[in-house]
């Protein structure tokens, strides 16, 4: 008698899901803590979520400093192809979430038209920049930072084309308004040091003064967009503790979602930042009511190169003779001196390699210093008509506000 033995093999074919960017878990960034710098405080603006400037040579600033130079070499490559001429780019990165300890480092694309930071953040994601650094963000914003020149009108009477200042110069860094026609307000600028070549004196500043301006947007902050990249938001761990804090359609947004910002209700002044004194305004353009023409523009960069300079020609004979009493030109000012806390300061040389530090801002035609601190973080900005970057770095002011230094 035989015995059979009848196996049955059972096939499961598994389905596979194919994963995208939609469908992986954001990676967290560990331990954000090394990495949290200063409170950005001018960027409260962005709703439920804070930002901090990258805290020098922690992780997050060392992984900055391997990406960007990637990052804007691709930008300046395709810039043909990304609508951005016309407009101002800056990128920078900063350490961004609901909470100091659940943030993570952010590249931050920042630009007015919605289309060239879509362009922009959507190349650096098909060329795979970031693929290596885990845990790092990328967000788009159409705020940028206000540049002096371009600021608010000055109610000011049409003047001649011209460089002029009010009255005695009294400090280094000499505020003055900077008129390029007879049909329109001049522009506010600061002479940020006096040079001479060949018993001529010139007066170095930024290039964009001279450079016409489009209409500012009357809208302001009240359209303000911001999006990471992607459905997800990195700092999804909302315990509660911020759900009263505008947790509306902004909660989580992916690009492509933009929409107003309501305002943050953690304002400039904070429980653990108490409210700051204000100090003398930097700019006080009340003060300009009888302009004297300093001089004319001698030089500048031309457009399309990433720097940013030019050259005033002093011209009015008051500003020329500093030996003579009659003089309105302090000898202090031609060699850069300043005065803070009861001491003259004579910088000597350029500061080699660039550092965190605390810094003395010379604010110009008024009597005062004030103080602020320099971040070694790196940030691009490419303004409108060009097709480079200029790297800057910040300056930071304590609370949100330049504080004045006891003289």
């Amino acid at each position: 008698m035989s015995s059979r033995t009848t196996t049955t093999i059972s096939t499961v074919v598994a389905t596979t899901t194919k994963l995208s960017l939609s469908t992986m878990p954001p990676c967290r960034w560990q331990q954000p803590e090394l990495s949290i710098g200063p409170r950005c405080q001018s960027l409260d603006v962005l709703g439920v979520y804070k930002c901090w400037s990258l805290k020098d040579k922690s992780p997050a600033h060392l992984v900055w400093n391997k990406v960007y130079k990637a990052i804007i070499t691709l930008v300046e490559d395709q810039f043909e192809h990304l609508d951005a001429r016309d407009s101002d780019l800056v990128v920078e990165m900063f350490m961004i979430g609901r909470k100091a300890r659940t943030s993570s480092p952010t590249v931050l694309f920042s630009c007015e038209s919605k289309s060239c930071r879509r362009k922009v953040i959507e190349l650096v994601q098909k060329n795979s920049i970031l693929a290596c650094h885990p845990g790092i963000s990328m967000a788009e914003c159409s705020r940028l930072p206000r540049l002096l020149a371009f600021g608010e009108g000055l109610e000011m009477p049409i003047l001649p084309p011209g460089v002029y200042v009010n009255g005695p110069l009294r400090s280094c860094g000499i505020d003055v308004l900077i008129s390029g026609s007879h049909d329109k307000s001049p522009r506010k600028a600061t002479i940020g040091g006096l040079v001479c070549v060949d018993d001529d004196y010139y007066g170095l500043t930024c290039a964009h003064a001279f450079s016409e301006a489009k209409e500012p947007d009357a809208s302001g902050d009240r359209d303000l967009e911001f999006a990471f990249y992607g459905p997800d938001d990195p700092d999804d761990s909302s315990d509660g503790e911020n759900d009263s804090v505008g947790m509306t359609s902004q909660g989580k947004k992916g690009l492509g979602q933009n929409s107003p910002l309501p305002p943050s209700t953690d304002s400039i002044s904070t429980d653990q930042d108490p409210p700051p004194t204000n100090p003398r305004e930097i700019s006080d353009t009340n003060e300009f009511t009888k302009p004297v023409l300093l001089g004319t523009l001698f030089a500048k960069t031309a457009p399309g190169l990433s720097f940013d300079w030019a050259l005033v020609k002093i011209e009015h004979p008051d500003f020329l003779i500093p030996h003579t009493t009659s003089s309105n030109l302090d000898l202090d000012i031609m060699v850069n001196k300043i005065s803070s806390r009861g001491r003259v300061l004579c910088p000597k040389h350029i500061a080699h390699p660039l550092a965190d530090a605390r810094v003395l801002v010379c604010t110009g035609s008024i009597d005062g210093t004030y103080e602020g601190t320099l971040s070694t973080v790196a940030s691009f900005m490419k303004a409108p008509g060009s097709e480079k970057f200029q790297e800057m770095w910040t300056v930071r002011c304590p609370d949100g506000s330049f504080c004045k230094l006891a003289t």
